[in-house]
């Protein structure tokens, strides 16, 4: 059996990084792309622009001419920003129409156009406006759109982990447990099960109060084992003045001289709760009570870790002094157990699902301009877009957390290294490095079935 290699984990960031700057390539050939694109546009619009103002310093418009050319002038700038020749060009025969349209001076020989012609170059150039500005509040949606699918990914990937782990961490059972007089109460806050000694298992229910009476076991040497018994008749008559409570002393044990189990009163000399439904307890015969009580009345006597002792009225009893378990019945505390009996630490892998959902987000937020202006998606596409895409790189930082706990890859002396930060590093990495993964499924695809030459010149986002 091959034994797994050793590395540090320093040349695991090294080697995701390398990864990743081979995998920016693309991006920077594609951003000096629409570099010069963006250069291009912006000469060809300060030339529009100079050109319109020289004519119009010999021309003399009348007002609908005068306002369509200030709107269509007033996009200019918007249209830098889509980088989009077209529309400029659009904008450039829409402004030259409007121009040719207008009335020339009083003393030039070049009569002016039918009014027929005039309203239609009007009309052309009006709707080419309308055009112009449809385009530009797509492009503005497009990057809404993107960041609305990025805030709803990080809701769900990275807040929501958090959320969830603070909840299962919150949702322990709540059992309030008091002794008073020789009796403990238990007041669960919700439906639970109460785990006995010797395997037996109790219903709890909300809101309910119930009391549990720990005895000492007829045999010496074993533990007690209470078991369920109801209530008294809701009818039968209770004397409001409590009994008084005998004198218990410890029972003694044989088998360890230091160990002694400590008696309780009988049920008979008990309260019950006024809200309880039902009573724990066990029959312990008096004479054997008062039998042990007297062998041992002189020694003092120290409580089995497995038995509950008997504390002062009026005392707080610890959970710990009391042989029983509250297990929950909730879903979620049912799913943290899930993780911990495969042996996952769900708040490991919280971590690195979150890690890995922020550094593929970044991912996004850094590409984002290639996709708004590369291809030119639409909206609805850029959102899930936004949603969907940075799961890769969760996908792929659980992937590398699997393989670091698996012990496939050893990442040093583990007891020295704090796993935590270590996880979080490693799967913002990670997750930072979804377009690595994405070209490794390109190249593993070209491999098994070679792409044309059109599909393998696109642009991979």
């Amino acid at each position: 059996m091959s034994t797994p290699k050793t590395i540090n984990s320093q040349d695991i960031l090294e080697w995701v990084h390398e990864k990743q700057l081979a995998s920016l390539l693309q991006d920077a050939k594609t951003q000096i792309d629409q570099e010069q694109l963006a250069v291009e546009i912006e000469t060809e619009t300060d030339r529009l622009m100079d050109e319109t103002c020289q004519k119009l310093q010999t021309l003399t418009l009348d007002d609908e001419v005068q306002r369509e050319i200030g709107h269509l002038l007033y996009k200019l700038p918007d249209l830098r920003k889509l980088r989009n020749v077209y529309l400029v060009h659009m904008a450039r025969s829409a402004i030259e129409l409007l121009l040719a349209s207008t009335q020339p001076p009083a003393d030039a020989s070049t009569p002016s156009l039918p009014p027929k012609l005039k309203h239609r170059n009007l009309t052309i150039a009006r709707r080419i406006r309308r055009r112009i500005r449809y385009e530009i509040f797509v492009n503005n949606s497009q990057s809404t759109m993107l960041i609305l699918g990025l805030a709803g990914f990080i809701s769900i990937f990275a807040i929501a982990p958090f959320l969830i782990y603070l909840i299962i961490q919150g949702t322990s059972p709540s059992l309030q447990v008091t002794s008073s007089s020789g009796q403990i109460s238990l007041q669960p806050s919700r439906n639970m099960r109460l785990q006995l000694p010797g395997g037996k298992e109790q219903m709890l229910d909300a809101n309910a109060g119930y009391t549990l009476v720990p005895q000492v076991s007829s045999k010496a040497g074993q533990p007690p084992t209470p078991e369920p018994t109801p209530r008294a008749d809701a009818s039968t008559p209770r004397s409001d003045t409590p009994t008084p409570e005998p004198e218990v002393a410890p029972t003694p044990v044989p088998d360890a001289a230091s160990t002694e189990d400590l008696a309780a009163p009988p049920p008979a000399a008990l309260l019950p709760l006024e809200t309880a439904p039902a009573q724990l307890s066990q029959q312990v015969p008096e004479e054997q009570v008062g039998e042990e009580a007297g062998q041992e009345s002189d020694r003092p006597s120290q409580p089995t870790p497995s038995e509950p002792t008997r504390e002062p009225a009026g005392q707080t009893s610890e959970a710990r002094d009391i042989n029983v378990v509250a297990v929950d019945e909730g879903t979620l505390r049912n799913t943290g157990t899930f993780f911990e009996n495969v042996g996952i630490r769900l708040s490991l892998l919280l971590i690195v699902v979150m890690g890995g959902a922020l550094g593929s987000s970044i991912s996004v937020i850094v590409r984002a301009q290639n996709m708004v202006y590369g291809q030119r998606p639409e909206p609805l596409v850029l959102f899930f877009t936004g949603l969907l895409k940075p799961i890769i790189g969760i996908a792929f930082a659980i992937f590398i957390f699997a393989a670091l706990e698996s012990g496939l890859v050893s990442v040093g002396n583990r007891e020295q290294t704090n796993r935590t930060y270590l996880y979080l590093a490693i799967s913002f990495v990670a997750g930072f490095s979804e377009r690595f993964v994405q070209d490794i499924l390109m190249k593993t695809e070209q491999t098994m079935t070679p792409l044309s030459r059109e599909d393998s010149t696109k642009p991979l986002i």
